[in-house]
């Protein structure tokens, strides 16, 4: 799934929550800048994580990596494990059938002085080219332990499940 959001100023993620139903082993999504001056077209990781893994993920915001600008496109990918093979998997809400949900929390630097009144949603692939530039990892769970990610997000560094 991926779209081009229609703002106006930068918006920055500081958080995701992902979702699957069994199928679903890693979930990530990517911030695909195509039109600059410095470099080419590049995928930059916004989240890739495993739905069942604690959630919700915070960003580190320090770098600016995630922030999104007008232009930007937005694209987001599941891979799911079909155990059986036996079968067709269709996609809907009901639970016996899978989805993929990705939902990244952010905001509109106030000194604009305007929010966004609603959500931004990515339904469908709108722009097929762009899964040309997530890089091979993309479908690969991220190395990380996710009960440690937690540990460090809340400031202890001691996490007794390495």
């Amino acid at each position: 799934m991926n779209c081009q959001p229609q703002i106006k100023h930068p918006i920055h993620p500081y958080a995701y929550w992902v979702h699957t139903h069994s199928a679903g082993t890693v979930i990530s999504a990517y911030k695909v800048v195509t039109k600059s001056k410095t470099i080419g077209p590049k995928a930059i990781e916004i989240a890739r994580w495993h739905s069942k893994w604690p959630q919700p993920v915070w960003l580190d915001e320090s770098e600016n990596r995630t922030i999104i600008y007008p232009g930007n496109t937005v694209a987001g990918s599941c891979t799911y494990y079909n155990k059986s093979n036996q079968s067709i998997t269709w996609g809907s809400s009901f639970t016996a059938n899978e989805m993929c949900n990705i939902f990244i929390y952010y905001y509109v630097d106030p000194s604009y002085g305007e929010s966004i009144s609603n959500e931004l949603s990515c339904v469908n692939e709108r722009l097929r080219s762009v899964r040309n530039f997530f890089p091979p990892n993309f479908n690969q769970l991220p190395n990380v332990n996710p009960v440690c990610h937690l540990y460090y997000k809340i400031g202890l560094w001691n996490c007794p499940f390495q």
